[in-house]
């Protein structure tokens, strides 16, 4: 039976739909006669073909060609300037040759789409999840894509030097000799770009290599929330190795500080979670794959008793953050550190925690002391406060004085490396007691004339001068050992090759800086009480500057290479350039200072001109009183690349001479 006689109905292409039937999502059935389609006429609805929809959509992909090109150009761009970077270095671009193919790769498939698609597919891959590396592949991705990748050599060149030089005088972690950079590379990828990044002394070469490690730790800490070893190693070795606080960076530093103590706390290094804390993330999270060895145990123990050892140096010279918290269980961790024989560096690392911990003690006194003082602004002085500081210090000097007989470090004899860098950290420790003895013990004012009686002085200037005999006594007291203190810190100093010089950490120059500056304060002090000429006596600032300058330089040489090669911006070189302008400025104005009385001292400060009042690396006023080592806030914004920081610090520039 036929249907009215007309021909069967024909279905619109695809693609060739009317707006109507588009948007209502129906097929689109054209008449035989022309006019429209079949729905649209029984509507008796304006049928609208989509050629004007389909014309946007192919300028809109038009516009995506255009917007591809651009990009393309820009990335071409980059990758050549890059390439004329590496290879003036004498770095192959072989790695760039392999990101550009994957970029050129990665374009070729995102033009592959099908121009009728109205957006992107949801099940298709993203441009950025297509171009990153995968999880699995972190290592050879970082392998490929970073410019001026180091070679094997030199991989194997740089954790040599570390393990063999820099590790022993910060030994926190062991480093087996069957260990290969390629190893480490694949099995912690961050410590071994912080060992890479440690071992290059020029700033400018070290700086993409900084930037790198950022990125990893960036990835690491933020974007994937990882706690883990690997993490936690890199950040101290960088930290332990810093240049930062030198070169007006301070800031990073203690950031990177606060993520590593972050990361103790996270991993439970510090004590074992309680039973329901465990429980909790066994049911939440699962039970870890399997249990730390003696090995990883010793591992742990060593890092939290590193990451107590920095911070504590951090919050010590530069005031920004607080140190981990010393616990019991810390007590217990350095005890097993200090009786594990099957490590001989372990017993020197402990001796570093136990040299430190006493100086975070002498912190935590000087704290108590200045909270006590706040209380006390109002009305009264803290007197008791000051003599139980001044009690306990003794009791940490005596406590160092044990540990210094335990581990045999005499002044007068050479010791083995690196039991001098021990000496070293032990005198500086001395410096620091004495200098926070100082702090606790003021000079006492000058009283008003007392009216004399037939029977001597009034009741109450003999009670104060009994009151004030015990801080005089102890003020001239720990005035000449911080004096005999600095002079073994720069004998022992001045006894280490340049060659070991090297691979010192990098609190070790922060102490170089900050005895030179307590020394000028020693050299110059206007009080009659304190022999100042017995100081410049037993150690001669001039001439420690010359030797220190020389010293620095021959260091310099030996980071770049070997003698009579010059490295204009490595941390030596910038150190020898700080100490050679503050020995001009000395030696300008020695002569102002030394000419006085000894009694006139304090007026010769404020008359002989305006660089007196300054120290020799620092802007301590001389006002009777040694500075407390918090009162030296320069060191928080040291920068010796910047001569306007040199110039403020020393109150003085070269070009006024």
């Amino acid at each position: 039976m036929e249907r009215n006689g007309s021909a069967p109905a024909r279905t619109s292409t695809y693609g060739q739909a009317c707006m109507q039937c588009f948007k209502a999502k129906c097929r689109c059935l054209p008449r035989p006669g022309g006019g429209g389609c079949e729905r649209c006429f029984r509507l008796g609805k304006d049928c609208q073909p989509s050629e004007a929809a389909r014309r946007r959509n192919a300028q809109k992909t038009a516009a995506q060609d255009a917007r591809i090109a651009q990009l393309e150009g820009k990335i071409d761009l980059l990758f050549s300037t890059i390439q004329s970077l590496v290879s003036s270095s004498g770095t192959a671009p072989h790695g760039l040759q392999l990101r550009q193919e994957s970029s050129s790769n990665s374009t070729a498939n995102a033009r592959s789409t099908p121009s009728d698609s109205s957006g992107p597919s949801p099940s298709g891959p993203s441009p950025v999840t297509d171009g990153g590396p995968t999880p699995a592949s972190g290592a050879s991705s970082m392998r490929i894509l970073t410019p001026g990748f180091p070679t094997s050599a030199e991989a194997e060149e740089a954790l040599r030097f570390f393990r063999s030089q820099m590790l022993p005088c910060f030994p926190f972690l062991t480093l087996p000799p069957s260990l290969t950079g390629s190893q480490l590379r694949d099995d912690r990828p961050i410590l071994f770009q912080a060992i890479l990044t440690v071992t290059t002394f020029s700033a400018q070469r070290r700086l993409p290599r900084i930037e790198e490690l950022k990125q990893l730790v960036f990835n690491s800490a933020l974007m994937s929330s990882q706690s883990s070893m690997d993490l936690l190693l890199g950040l101290l070795t960088y930290i332990a190795w810093s240049t930062d606080a030198f070169l007006g960076r301070a800031g990073l530093l203690s950031r990177l500080m606060v993520l590593a103590i972050s990361l103790v706390y996270d991993l439970r290094l510090f004590k074992p979670s309680r039973p329901d804390v465990q429980a909790i993330v066994a049911y939440t999270q699962g039970f870890p794959d399997d249990d730390p060895g003696a090995g990883d145990f010793m591992e742990r123990q060593r890092a939290v008793l590193a990451c107590f050892v920095l911070s504590s140096q951090i919050s010590c010279h530069f005031g920004r953050i607080d140190a981990l918290r010393w616990t019991p269980q810390m007590e217990d961790a350095l005890r097993v550190v200090a009786a594990n024989k099957s490590c001989p560096t372990d017993e020197t690392f402990a001796a570093q925690v136990r040299l430190q911990l006493l100086t975070h003690r002498a912190v935590q006194v000087r704290e108590q002391h200045d909270a006590d003082s706040d209380r006390f602004r109002g009305g009264g002085t803290p007197t008791s406060s000051s003599i139980s500081g001044l009690l306990y210090l003794n009791t940490l000097r005596t406590e160092l004085q044990a540990l210094r007989a335990s581990l045999n470090l005499d002044a007068d004899h050479p010791q083995p490396w690196p039991a001098d860098l021990l000496g070293a950290h032990a005198y500086y420790t001395a410096v620091y007691l004495d200098q926070t003895a100082l702090s606790l013990s003021p000079p006492p004012p000058h009283p008003p004339p007392q009216p004399r009686t037939h029977g001597g002085p009034t009741s109450s200037s003999a009670r104060s001068t009994a009151a004030g005999a015990t801080p005089g006594l102890e003020r001239l007291t720990a005035f000449h050992r911080s004096a005999e203190s600095i002079a073994g810190w720069l004998a022992t100093f001045r006894r280490m090759p340049a060659s070991r010089c090297l691979a010192l950490p990098s609190h070790f120059w922060t102490q170089a800086v900050w005895c030179n500056a307590v020394l000028k304060h020693l050299s110059t002090h206007p009080d009659p009480a304190l022999d100042c000429r017995a100081v410049r006596s037993r150690v001669d600032l001039l001439t420690t500057l010359d030797w220190m300058v020389a010293k620095l330089e021959a260091v310099s040489a030996e980071a770049a290479g070997g003698p009579g090669l010059v490295s204009s911006d490595d941390l030596f070189r910038l150190l020898a350039r700080l100490f050679g302008r503050a020995r001009v400025w000395a030696e300008a104005r020695w002569d102002l200072s030394t000419a006085l009385p000894q009694g006139q001292a304090g007026l010769g400060g404020q008359q002989a001109g305006h660089g007196a009042d300054h120290c020799v690396v620092g802007t301590g006023q001389v006002d009777g009183r040694v500075p407390d080592v918090e009162d030296m806030s320069w060191m928080d914004s040291m920068d010796l690349e910047n001569d306007k920081w040199l110039e403020d610090v020393l109150g003085w520039s070269p070009a006024t001479t």
